[in-house]
């Protein structure tokens, strides 16, 4: 790309804003965030799956109708996935954490707040890309000179 530039626009400056480095940095955060959130979905369905084949099962067998704690259920029972803390399944928990991971905690709601706390406490691979991608942004905020920057960065 760097050689197709330089041929076609030989003066050109090629240049990198902060803006942009940010812009990549909260990408690879949300990429973290959509995977997980696949896996979460994908373990959702397959206990769903599991559920009515175990109604199915039990139905077929003639057995009574109870689940693994031996609390009776009816034939007909739909599946209630499990909520966290908060009242929210982990496929809601991603889904409502996208914008919370795009800025910065100051700015965050209660309700945020609670959800980046059993967010980062499940997955902490997701704690450690924002608290990166902060950081990033702490250092882009601050007033000093190139060079003060660039060790900061370093750091």
């Amino acid at each position: 790309m760097r050689q197709i530039v330089s041929a076609c626009f030989p003066k050109a400056m090629i240049t990198l804003d902060r803006f942009h480095h940010q812009q990549f940095c909260l990408e690879a955060l949300q990429e973290i965030r959509i995977g997980h959130r696949r896996e979460a979905m994908t373990e959702a369905a397959n206990a769903r799956d599991g559920f009515g084949a175990m109604i199915k099962d039990l139905a077929e067998s003639g057995k009574p109708l109870v689940d693994a704690e031996g609390n009776p259920i009816r034939s007909d029972a739909a599946y209630h996935p499990k909520r966290l803390r908060n009242n929210e399944t982990k496929a809601e928990l991603f889904i409502r954490s996208r914008y919370l991971l795009m800025v910065s905690l100051e700015k965050w709601t209660a309700s945020q707040r609670e959800r980046a706390e059993i967010l980062f406490e499940l997955y902490p691979d997701i704690e450690k890309a924002y608290s990166l991608t902060h950081s990033l942004r702490m250092i882009f905020a601050q007033k000093c000179d190139k060079e003060a920057g660039r060790r900061s960065i370093k750091k």
